[in-house]
């Protein structure tokens, strides 16, 4: 997660995304007239797991996700679509304060942020 130019790393032990198992996904990816780029349309039954101090849930649901082909300044980066956008609505089980719980909402990723680095 990165917050200004801050980067923090969340470790899967808090919070941590899954597909339901290989074969879950159905994808449909469109090159444009030339060819030269890819746009895709990815459609998947996702887990997400937190586990804070205070909270723990899994939920899953059937996600919608987008995705493009890199580029920069009008040059092609990667021809091969990257994420873009996730939306999933979900819903699941959990505790909140050591009280059962269920929960229901959309899980939302979006504004893609693509960066390179010579390091």
């Amino acid at each position: 997660m990165r917050v200004g130019t801050t980067d923090t790393e969340i470790p899967n032990s808090v919070l941590s995304f899954s597909t339901l198992s290989e074969g879950s996904t159905i994808s449909d990816l469109r090159p444009n007239k030339t060819g030269a780029l890819t746009n895709g349309v990815d459609y998947t039954v996702s887990s997400f797991t937190l586990n804070t101090t205070t909270t723990q849930f899994q939920v899953q649901g059937l996600g919608l996700s987008h995705s493009a082909s890199v580029t920069s300044k009008n040059k092609i980066v990667t021809k091969v679509p990257l994420p873009v956008t996730l939306s999933c609505p979900v819903s699941g089980s959990g505790f909140v304060p050591g009280h059962p719980a269920v929960f229901r909402g959309t899980v939302s990723l979006t504004a893609r942020k693509i960066e390179t680095s010579t390091d």
